[in-house]
């Protein structure tokens, strides 16, 4: 998971129908990998509060790294445009409000999103505050394909 000594990565998390279900699938299993006693319904009550997600990224980063709390979480979202698509706007509203309290804190967001989704989500108010900065890819070539996947 950990790659880089000052991060601590979330493998990529698909947010489809319930995306604060599939963060609190990620952070439990991460969680039970470092030796806490965590279970997805402790961990989805957390994320009932607004400050849930900052408040489990602190106690997750300090169990990856001892004593120093200098490290950040890193959750990538992949398939962004889930949450316009497929997520409830209210299920959406939640876990943006996560999202955004953390990012005051040690947590960090890299979404991906399909280049066709970018006016929805710069029209979205949620959605919209949580882009800080993005980045254009070009479409891959078919041979790189199988070395992506």
């Amino acid at each position: 998971m950990a790659v880089e000594p000052d991060w601590w990565t979330l493998p990529p998390l698909e947010p489809s129908t319930v995306p604060v279900t599939a963060l609190a699938r990620e952070l439990a299993t991460a969680a039970r990998r470092l030796g806490l006693t965590w279970t997805f319904t402790s961990v989805l009550a957390h994320l009932q509060a607004v400050d849930g997600l900052s408040v489990l990224a602190e106690e997750l980063l300090l169990a990856a790294s001892g004593a120093s709390r200098s490290q950040r979480l890193l959750i990538v979202v992949d398939q962004l445009e889930e949450l316009l698509v497929h997520t409830p706007a209210q299920e959406r509203a939640h876990f943006v409000a996560l999202l955004r309290t953390a990012l005051a804190g040690s947590v960090r967001i890299v979404g991906t999103l399909r280049a066709e989704f970018l006016g929805q989500l710069l029209a979205d108010p949620d959605l919209a505050a949580l882009v800080g900065a993005s980045f254009a890819l070009r479409p891959l070539h078919r041979d790189a394909l199988p070395a992506v996947i």
